[in-house]
């Protein structure tokens, strides 16, 4: 339902009965985060778009994971913070059946990029982070 205020299709659009769907659906969705960003049905949000995007990224979105990394390498929304950058694109790297070829090496490029101003602690705290998430999720 949320999907359809948002876009109007088959209803009258409604960004803000949109947010309210996706609120009540779990609020972990990515268009959720991209209507905070945008300030659709909403004020601009990045906070709370940073905190969706990395819990629907932690749900295994590849674009959420994407997303959260993005905002946290830059310190968009939420301090920057490359140790978190480095897990969620990460995350987004890993599904690479589920990707564009593109897609999956901008990921794996970013994360790189992201790595290259990390101490190893840094890296190693990613990677220990990542590898305790991939665990408890069956490869895709």
């Amino acid at each position: 339902m949320g999907q359809l205020d948002r876009t109007g299709r088959g209803v009258a659009k409604d960004e803000t009965a949109a947010i309210q769907w996706f609120i009540k659906a779990g609020g972990n969705s990515t268009a959720l985060a991209f209507m905070e960003c945008l300030g659709q049905g909403t004020p601009v949000d990045y906070g709370t778009a940073v905190y969706v995007f990395a819990k629907a990224g932690d749900e295994g979105s590849v674009v959420g994971a994407y997303e959260a990394g993005l905002a946290l390498a830059i310190g968009r929304g939420a301090p920057q913070n490359p140790m978190l950058a480095y897990y969620y694109f990460s995350i987004a790297a890993r599904y690479r059946n589920t990707l564009p070829k593109a897609d999956l090496h901008q990921a794996t490029i970013v994360r790189n990029m992201v790595a290259s101003i990390m101490t190893k602690a840094q890296i190693e705290a990613g990677q220990a982070r990542f590898d305790k998430w991939q665990r408890a999720r069956p490869t895709p």
